[in-house]
């Protein structure tokens, strides 16, 4: 846990996302006029199978672009990414189709060299599996955790498309120490940008407070385990940002919630 030094009388917020990936959004909240403190409330691991799933990637290239690979977090894309240099694999040859559900795991995937075939209107999921063009009967390959949500799932099988979960990668609870699960209690309020990271905040701390979720589907989550005060924010981490300025606001001469920038967009 990290914690920059900042006048007492500024509302503390506290961000969940896994180690190394809070920094973007830390710095908008502060620049906002928000007190920051860094509590990871999840942490990724290699897959159960890591042999399974370098055989699903190494398949999926001998198809030769048969068939979607549906990236729905920069985590799945680094997965992907060290797949495939693990099995020998170079962007030059790699013929998959990609698609993803977002700027930030687009940017991922772009910068190992892998250009992705589609992206929705919409950073979310659900938006991903209506839009996508693919043919009934097609199959869809989802790279993500044991922890997914089922809303591409649902959405391409409605339209008669094949959807297969491939575990790329895991999300586990992050056990926290009490000093940890102290500032999440007397934070003003929590951000969390996955329903994993709801869950492990409700286990481990409890309900009460103020939740600012990225996404409704992980909002959903929150509502159902009891949260007292849910805000949902819309997929990116600007947008997470302005929705905890508009929910905690600062009362100084920071930047307002309209007049963060839309750089860097990050899905999570």
């Amino acid at each position: 846990m990290s914690r920059a030094p900042s006048p007492p009388d500024r509302p503390l917020v506290a961000v969940t996302r896994a180690a190394g990936t809070n920094g973007e959004l830390a710095e908008l909240l502060r620049v906002g006029g928000l007190e920051v403190v860094e509590v990871p409330l999840i942490r990724f691991t290699p897959p159960a199978d890591v042999a399974a799933w370098h055989a699903v990637v190494q398949a999926r290239l001998a198809a030769g672009g048969e068939g979607w690979l549906a990236v729905t977090s920069p985590q799945g894309a680094r997965a992907l990414r060290d797949a495939l240099t693990a099995i020998g694999a170079g962007p030059e040859a790699c013929t998959l189709r990609l698609a993803v559900v977002g700027a930030g795991t687009a940017a991922v995937l772009e910068a190992a060299g892998l250009r992705p075939a589609f992206q929705p209107s919409r950073a979310e999921a659900s938006v991903l599996g209506a839009e996508l063009p693919a043919r009934p009967g097609e199959v869809v390959w989802h790279l993500t955790s044991q922890r997914s949500e089922p809303a591409l799932g649902a959405a391409l099988t409605a339209r008669g498309v094949g959807y297969r979960r491939v575990e790329a990668y895991r999300t586990e609870p992050t056990l926290l120490t009490l000093a940890e699960c102290a500032a999440l209690r007397r934070a003003n309020a929590v951000v969390l940008a996955s329903g994993s990271a709801v869950r492990a905040l409700a286990a481990q701390v409890g309900v009460g407070g103020t939740a600012v979720v990225m996404g409704e589907p992980s909002a959903q989550v929150a509502r159902a385990l009891g949260f007292r005060q849910v805000v949902a924010a819309r997929p990116g981490l600007h947008e997470l940002a302005r929705a905890v300025l508009s929910a905690v606001p600062s009362g100084g001469t920071k930047s307002r919630p309209d007049q963060l920038s839309d750089r860097s967009v990050r899905d999570e």
